[in-house]
């Protein structure tokens, strides 16, 4: 995927789709939050993270935060 800190946000579906592996390793960030369109980024990103997280538990995958994944090695 892209960085969408400038133009137009991809759609949400098309976010979704990108392949998720196990192990892998999702980065979603909100940098913009004074901009214009600060509403609309922090909404997008909270659309895009509630629907990979129930993406990745629909297919039997863990979804943990950074620190628990270090934690344990790389391992779940």
């Amino acid at each position: 995927m892209r960085d969408t800190s400038h133009g137009p946000l991809p759609a949400v579906e098309d976010v979704v789709r990108a392949p998720l592996r196990s192990g892998g390793v999702v980065l979603l960030h909100d940098f913009d939050r004074e901009g214009p369109d600060a509403q609309e980024r922090a909404e997008y990103v909270l659309a895009v993270t509630e629907r990979l997280i129930c993406g990745a538990r629909e297919r039997g995958m863990a979804v943990v935060t950074m620190s628990e994944y270090l934690a344990g090695g790389g391992r779940v």
